[in-house]
């Protein structure tokens, strides 16, 4: 015989030992003989040996298949919702035997006096009066036409068939035809009007009137690049110049791209004329500079190839050199006239960084002027320019490549103020946008720094505060 306990041992072992008259190994494992069970919880009840295997099922208790007063009744489980349960209206039932998470729906009556039917379950999730909250109307209380009866003036005649302004919560997400004074006519949520909301979209621009208000009328110019095939049906004359409707677009020069209304209006025009966007052949990167387009990073930069990013892009990619060095910078910043190359290829030059070490060395002929020296720091770190009878190291930093933003940017420049505290080293920071824009600045403090006379100033640190 194959036995409950040979065949499910887990299931034999809730085997109710003082209620059953048998023993798990003399039942089969589908017998349909209704015996006890006691489980785990401390719970007891009866069910075919045939449900327990067949179906898998537990305690109906702790599963809320079965009322259990004192454990998973209403009462017991949310006596404030229990407390609201209707004293006349749900017959013989009662929330003390009613489980908690029942689908079955309940007549309640509220502290605001209301009484409404809805779903045990839905109660405990969190429901209250629909009246109050102002899902379902209850005439003379929340409807439209007490609450604002102003906005009920313009509920459309004829279009909303025998529904009526006194039908609908003015809370209600039902979506209704209005028709205001001017004779315009909008579909639109009760909700969404009710309390100072949306008026009349037409009056407030949000959609034109013909011959008034829309793209054809206002902005002949812009509409006479709608495209002609790839809008559906809509037109420039459905739409006004401030419209966030995105579209497609198309100029005298056949280039095609997609643009809300709002943003030509405000005169945003062809990407690909105004270059921010590239013209495969012409403005790419690849076309004008496919010695940097080599270097494209082959799987970094998703989907995105050379020849859709324009030659002078500000966009970040991801560049791999011959050398298998990964790096990421700036398209503009490579292809400008001082390009970058691999940092860790070339990191031991600059142009920048040259007209420092050569300025220094015209003011000061009888210093040391070291480039690119890892002695003084250890470990091999690298300054740009050392000059060690003052202790003094100057670091030389491209905007790009020494973001403070950048966390590993962060970390290195740290790493290496660390040091150059521990060194005894004042280090300098040359930022190449000063160089370049206030040069005579930069060439005061290196002499003023050189001569002992000040410390560092703040804007040429790694922090960078003026």
């Amino acid at each position: 015989m194959d036995s409950l306990a040979d065949s499910h041992p887990n299931i034999a072992a809730q085997w109710h030992q003082a209620r059953n008259v048998l023993t798990p190994a003399q039942v089969t494992r589908g017998s349909t003989k209704k015996v006890w069970w006691l489980g785990p919880c401390g719970h007891e009840w009866d069910a075919t040996v045939a449900n327990r295997v067949g179906r898998s099922s537990g305690c109906p208790y702790c599963t809320r298949k079965k009322v259990l007063t004192g454990f998973n009744d209403l009462t017991t489980r949310y006596p404030e919702i229990a407390a609201q349960w209707h004293p006349t209206k749900n017959g013989d039932r009662m929330p003390e035997t009613t489980i908690d998470g029942t689908p079955r729906k309940a007549w309640w009556l509220g502290g605001c006096g209301h009484d409404w039917e809805a779903e045990v379950r839905e109660r405990v999730r969190g429901t209250s009066c629909p009246y109050c909250s102002g899902s379902r109307v209850l005439s003379g209380y929340n409807d439209l036409l007490l609450i604002d009866p102003a906005l009920a003036d313009q509920w459309h005649p004829d279009k909303n068939g025998n529904l009526r302004p006194s039908d609908c919560a003015a809370r209600s997400t039902r979506t209704v035809w209005w028709l205001d004074e001017h004779g315009h006519e909008w579909h639109a949520r009760i909700a969404t009007r009710t309390g100072g909301g949306h008026g009349c979209p037409y009056c407030s621009g949000r959609r034109p009137v013909r011959g008034t208000g829309d793209l054809v009328t206002l902005r002949p110019d812009l509409a006479h690049q709608w495209h002609p095939t790839t809008n559906g049906e809509l037109s420039p004359a459905s739409v006004s110049p401030g419209s966030k409707r995105n579209v497609w677009w198309r100029d005298e020069h056949s280039h095609e791209w997609k643009s809300t209304v709002k943003d030509r209006a405000q005169g945003h025009g062809c990407p690909y004329c105004s270059g921010r966007r590239a013209i495969v052949g012409k403005t790419d990167l690849a076309s004008r500079r496919p010695d940097i387009a080599a270097e494209w990073h082959p799987t970094r930069n998703g989907e995105l190839r050379p020849d859709q990013v324009t030659f002078g892009s500000s966009q970040s990619i991801w560049w791999a050199c011959a050398e298998g060095h990964e790096w990421e910078t700036r398209v503009t910043y490579r292809t400008s006239a001082e390009g970058t190359g691999c940092p860790f290829c070339f990191p031991h030059w600059s142009r920048g960084e040259k007209e420092v070490a050569a300025f220094i060395a015209s003011v000061a002929p009888n210093l040391t002027v070291l480039e690119n020296d890892r002695s003084s720091l250890g470990n091999r770190t690298e300054l740009d320019i050392s000059l060690p009878e003052l202790k003094i190291g100057i670091e030389y930093n491209g905007v790009y490549w020494h973001d403070e933003s950048d966390p590993e940017v962060r970390h290195r420049h740290v790493a290496k103020a660390t040091a150059a505290v521990g060194r005894g080293i004042t280090l300098v920071i040359v930022w190449e946008d000063d160089w370049k824009v206030r040069r005579s600045a930069v060439e005061d403090a290196l002499v003023a720094i050189i001569s002992g006379g000040v410390g560092v100033p703040p804007w040429m640190t790694y922090e960078r505060t003026n």
